[in-house]
This record gives structure tokens, C-alpha cells and sequence, in this order.
């Protein structure tokens, strides 16, 4: 390898840690992720049980690509014995590993919300959330200003870095959110009338935990904050149904901003009386990542099972490098029961 390949991926190396440390995880599809985009949500949904699991590769063109893995459980309670609301308790789990150095972040995340009825249509939801993250890195992988010698790079060259912190670092985590939801016709979510609006505001690392992964230096991670929307809205007459979202996160000086939209085709709608026929729809959907991907997404629904791929494409100064290929994306729900199972709106309550 010549000093100019390396050079280059030294400096994308440093650019993408960088941006790393001012940063959380994120996803694409943050419409598929609840728990990570706003405690709030923990429990706002039609059924009893949901499950997500979520995997993303990224910037495997530039080097050794960034691998996110992520668990996600919640569930309402207390919904037949209080009127007026209930609560809701969820479970958030990831781990993510970044770059040659193997810079690895895991992280549990318990959260309880509170979910209160405004009135038939609307409701406002606020939660609390909190766990503990573990960090490392492997410095042994790590390439060194002092390992260059007449333009030329020597790993056997001591690295001259004597304050390494090379222990597992632990710390806890506080989160909180607040949502509101609008839903008509909250009975039968594939109603070709339905309409239904979600919008909410967290924020995270309220107690900025440190970050020591040098020795004798103490960082703090930024507090962060999001704020998002989104929409499902039925198209009389076409089977079919627009479903808008965006997302803005602000960490420190580092801002995200993403947008877009699906449309969701029904292919079979579910048997109103046996349940023998289940319901299955597929969804295209291109999303805007402000200067950084176009993400174009699949996803297919069956019942209360579904699958979601997305592939990032890559259109910030980095395609220099990775010629466009950002990296792909899937999710996984499962919703129990169905929430596209009819209901009788006479006799059927909302499902908060």
C-alpha cells in the first residue's frame, strides 16, 4: 500500500471516529426503531406485545465496515383496568463496533412510560428512561503519526502513546421523552379512512456521562436532542396509504436531519370473519439524510410480521472514497395480535 492510499484512509479513519465521539447511533430506518428515537413511544402502539430487531453495515467500501446490532420489547399494562390511560415498559439493547480499532459501545436501556387519553382520538405520552453502557476499544489495530518515517508507514515503530486507556469503561444513562398521538379510525389501522399522526421530543444523556478512553482525561458525552414526526394517511380509492416521516437530532455542534416518505400498497386485506386470510402489503420509500444519503427502502408486511431493507447512498464528500456505497440496513417487527386485524368499530374500544 502506497503513503497516498494510506494517507487517505488515515484521515477517513480519523473524520469517521471523530464524528463517532460526537454522535450516537442512528439508524435509517429510525421509523422501524421507537425505543432508541423517543422513550415516549414505549407502549404507544395497537396489540399487546412488540419486538424489534435491527442490523446495519456501514462504509464496508471505505475500510473495515461499522456493525450495529439492535434488540428492542415493549409492551402496555394496566390498559383494561384504567379509563383514561395506562403504562408501558420496554426493553432497548445495542451493540455497535466501529473501525480497525474495534471502538465498541453496549448498551441496555430500561424505560416506563405513562400513557393518558386526551380523548377518543388523541393521546400524550411521557417516559423515562435509563441503563448503563460499556465502551472499549482495541488500540492495537491503531496506526500512529510516530509510525511514519520518510513517508513511509512501519507498524514495528513504537507509537510514542503512553496514555491509553485500554480497560472496558462503564457508565449509567438517562434518557426522557414526550409524545402525542392523533388516530381516527384507531380501531382498523388499514382502514382506507384511517389517519393517524404521531409527534414527539427527547432528549438523551440528560446526566452527560463521561467517556474515559484515555487515561487521565475525562470526557462527557453531549446531551442530545430529537425531535420527530410522522403520519399514516389512507388514499380512498387507491388501496394504498402515504406514510410521511422526519427526524432532527442536535448532540453538541453536530446536527442530523432526515425526511422522507413510504407508500404502503395493501396486496391482501384480512378476512373479516374467518382470520384465515391474513393481511400482506409491501412499502417502497426513499428517504433524505441532509448532506450525507439518498436511502431508498423496501418493506413487506404479513399479518404482524415484517421485514424492512434500506441501502444508504452515499452523496456527502465521502463518495470519494466509497464511490456511493454507504451500507444496508434491516429491521424486523413482530406485533401481537395483528395490527391489521379487523375490529368492529361498535364494539370494538380504542386501542391506546
Amino acid at each position: 500500500m502506497n503513503f497516498k492510499k494510506l494517507s487517505i484512509i488515515l484521515i477517513l479513519s480519523l473524520l469517521i471516529t471523530g464524528m463517532l465521539y460526537a454522535q450516537d447511533i442512528h439508524f435509517s430506518q429510525f421509523y422501524r426503531t421507537p425505543l432508541l428515537i423517543n422513550p415516549a413511544l414505549t407502549g404507544t402502539f395497537t396489540g399487546n406485545h412488540r419486538a424489534y430487531i435491527n442490523y446495519r453495515n456501514q462504509w464496508k467500501s471505505v475500510g473495515t465496515p461499522y456493525k450495529t446490532f439492535a434488540f428492542a420489547y415493549d409492551m402496555p399494562f394496566y390498559r383494561k383496568k384504567w379509563k383514561g390511560g395506562h403504562l408501558g415498559a420496554g426493553l432497548f439493547a445495542f451493540n455497535d463496533n466501529a473501525g480497525t480499532n474495534n471502538l465498541s459501545t453496549t448498551q441496555i436501556n430500561l424505560s416506563l412510560s405513562g400513557i393518558v387519553l386526551i380523548n377518543t382520538q388523541q393521546k400524550i405520552s411521557a417516559a423515562i428512561q435509563g441503563g448503563l453502557t460499556q465502551m472499549s476499544i482495541n488500540y492495537g489495530k491503531a496506526i500512529w503519526g510516530n509510525q511514519f518515517q520518510n513517508h513511509s508507514y512501519n507498524a514495528n515503530n513504537a507509537s510514542g502513546e503512553l496514555n491509553l486507556n485500554r480497560e472496558p469503561v462503564y457508565n449509567g444513562d438517562i434518557n426522557a421523552g414526550l409524545s402525542w398521538r392523533y388516530a381516527k379510525n384507531e380501531t382498523n389501522i388499514s382502514s382506507k379512512d384511517q389517519l393517524s399522526a404521531t409527534a414527539g421530543f427527547a432528549i438523551f444523556h440528560i446526566n452527560q456521562p463521561k467517556q474515559n478512553l484515555f487515561s487521565g482525561q475525562v470526557d462527557r458525552l453531549y446531551t442530545k436532542y430529537a425531535i420527530h414526526a410522522s403520519a399514516n394517511i389512507g388514499l380512498k380509492g387507491l388501496n394504498s396509504f402515504f406514510i410521511p416521516s422526519l427526524i432532527f437530532y442536535r448532540q453538541g455542534k453536530t446536527t442530523e436531519f432526515t425526511a422522507g416518505t413510504l407508500i404502503r400498497y395493501r396486496i391482501k386485506e384480512e378476512s373479516r370473519y374467518t382470520g384465515f386470510i391474513k393481511e400482506s402489503s409491501i412499502s417502497l420509500g426513499l428517504h433524505y439524510r441532509h448532506l450525507d444519503a439518498m436511502i431508498p427502502s423496501v418493506i413487506i408486511d404479513v399479518s404482524g410480521f415484517s421485514v424492512g431493507i434500506s441501502y444508504d447512498i452515499n452523496i456527502s464528500p465521502l463518495t470519494k472514497a466509497s464511490s456511493g456505497r454507504g451500507g444496508i440496513e434491516i429491521s424486523l417487527k413482530f406485533i401481537n395480535p395483528s395490527p391489521y386485524k379487523f375490529r368492529n368499530s361498535k364494539s370494538a374500544k380504542p386501542m391506546l
